[in-house]
């Protein structure tokens, strides 16, 4: 997910369609559900202090759970977008 999303956000994304985009992440989104359906009940309180300058959404003390929660607000509002055909 975070290569789709670096690659898209270096202008790398002007090659692929907006129907390819909405495939990849989609395909992203299966591996996330995937992962999150393979985490253990006691990781889920596991965390990690992220900076600010890294993802201002996730500064601070952030729990396996929030990342994943982060992750997929982050999917659906790129999907929303591309469905919607506004890429801001």
């Amino acid at each position: 997910f975070n290569r789709l999303n670096a690659w898209f956000g270096n202008g790398q994304g002007k090659r692929i369609s907006r129907q390819g985009l909405i495939k990849a992440y989609g395909q992203a989104h299966e591996v996330i559900k995937s992962r999150l359906r393979r985490t253990r009940d006691e990781d889920f309180s596991k965390s990690v202090v992220y900076p600010h300058d890294y993802v201002s959404d996730l500064e601070g003390d952030v729990s396996v759970e929030r990342v994943f929660r982060y992750v997929k607000g982050h999917f659906l509002e790129h999907e929303r977008a591309l469905k919607r055909e506004s890429l801001v």
